[in-house]
């Protein structure tokens, strides 16, 4: 109950401390190339959410916690800008990423355990038993895989002309 005399309801008290986890995200270094730092960013804000998978769903729930919040969509922007995307498109591109990032993060949180990063080839034979390449699934190498994806798609389209 001592807590309750810093916040009036149990809402505040979740902010507080969604924000303080948010606080510790550190942003990439800069890189020669704006998709690299993308990417740097990606791995960096999964990390964030990994360490602290408590408050992964909360984080869903109460979107803008407090100002430490900012900073993290300040630097997605930033970077996108660097790569030419801006406006309504990075912040799409953006709201892309994290969303990559908190599903994931929720998954294998739900998993209970997160994959092996690594897999054995995939046998030539289409008479695969069905589920059994699906011991990968939630991996970081899938997750690696999906964000190369997402970021060649981003790249792509910052490459290509407008009007």
């Amino acid at each position: 109950m001592a807590l309750y005399r810093h916040f009036d309801t149990k809402d505040e008290l979740v902010d507080a401390l969604l924000n303080r986890v948010l606080g510790r995200f550190c942003p990439p270094p800069g890189s020669a190339r704006w998709i690299d730092e993308l990417r740097d960013f990606a791995r960096r804000h999964r990390e964030l959410l990994n360490g602290h998978p408590w408050a992964i769903g909360a984080l869903i729930g109460h979107p803008y916690p407090g100002p430490n919040a900012l900073p993290i969509g300040e630097t997605a922007l930033r970077i996108l800008g660097r790569g030419g995307i801006s406006g309504d498109a990075a912040v799409a591109t953006f709201s892309g990423i994290i969303a990559l990032n908190y599903g994931w993060s929720s998954f294998v949180l739900a998993r209970g355990r997160e994959a092996p990063a690594t897999l054995p080839p995939a046998p030539r034979v289409s008479a695969e038993p069905r589920g059994c390449r699906l011991a990968g699934y939630g991996s970081t190498a899938h997750y690696e895989r999906v964000l190369d994806q997402l970021l060649a798609g981003v790249e792509a389209a910052a490459a290509a002309p407008t009007g």
